[in-house]
């Protein structure tokens, strides 16, 4: 499951364009629940701290994971939402994903993606999936911007795991 939600947080970075293309979300604990066949429809929920810092970091790193990894990488902005179509590879997989981010305030928001994958990726070729994003207020003091507690409780230092992949 641990994959999974790397896989996740990688995909939603690789989609962001500029840091200024997206609406700033609060500072704090936000608590983003998924829903995907690959966890055969129950929720997969994840707790993660952000500040402005890891907001601003993750936007650059999505940057250049897009330019490195992507082959394609179209976003365009209705409204509330922005509309990404991307190509990349990842893990020696061609991704193709279309994600639908709306943000319904600094609060909340819910973000749609459907990717395909050429070869499997880890026995899947195909992926859906809703994360739904809700704001719960300050970090508690055991967990740091850019840590992320996992479905089941690990902490996970995304923003580390992300450095270390970035280019």
């Amino acid at each position: 499951m641990r994959t999974h939600w790397l896989l996740v947080a990688a995909a939603l970075v690789s989609t962001l364009t500029r840091a200024d293309d997206l609406p700033k979300h609060k500072p704090g604990l936000w608590e983003i629940v998924g829903t995907s066949e690959h966890a055969n429809g129950r929720p997969q929920t994840v707790k993660m701290c952000t500040d402005d810092k890891t907001q601003q970091m993750f936007a650059h790193i999505g940057e250049q994971m897009g330019k490195n990894k992507c082959s394609k990488r179209d976003a365009r902005s209705q409204g509330n939402q922005v509309i990404t179509d991307t190509v990349c590879n990842i893990a020696q997989s061609q991704v193709t994903s279309h994600t639908i981010m709306t943000f319904e305030s600094p609060t909340s928001f819910t973000i749609e993606i459907h990717s395909r994958f050429e070869p499997a990726l880890f026995g899947q070729t195909e992926s859906n999936s809703t994360h739904i994003g809700k704001w719960l207020g300050a970090c508690p003091a055991d967990l740091k911007p850019g840590e992320m507690l996992s479905p089941n409780g690990v902490k996970i230092n995304l923003s580390a795991v992300l450095e270390s992949k970035s280019p």
